[in-house]
């Protein structure tokens, strides 16, 4: 880097985002209204088996998933979730109905 490059640093939007929004590089889709934390909480009281960093890791993928699907398709969004998570089904699916139950409740991707 030349003396007249600056690097460029990219800070989280919300430095004090919980551990999903830090999954995803401090990025919880605060904008639209999801709230990955929320998403995992909710992901856990349904299988309290869960790991918490995985349910935080889906659900933080969740948003940007949902946002390329463009429906609330909870089967799609599993089957996207397994892809990108490298995680198995049980996971995926109670990750994925959360974030669904979520944009529903609050209106998000109708």
């Amino acid at each position: 880097m030349s003396s007249s490059e600056q690097p460029v640093v990219v800070q989280p939007s919300r430095p004090e985002a919980g551990d999903a929004a830090a999954a995803v590089g401090g990025y919880d889709g605060e904008a639209a209204g999801y709230d990955a934390d929320q998403v995992a909480a909710a992901a856990r009281q349904q299988d309290p088996g869960l790991p918490p960093e995985t349910a935080a890791m889906l659900a933080g993928q969740a948003w940007p998933l949902l946002q390329e699907l463009g429906e609330l398709d909870a089967p799609a969004l599993a089957r996207s979730l397994m892809t990108a998570g490298g995680v198995g089904a049980t996971p995926a699916n109670v990750v994925a109905t959360a974030a669904i139950a979520f944009c529903e409740t609050r209106g998000l991707l109708r």
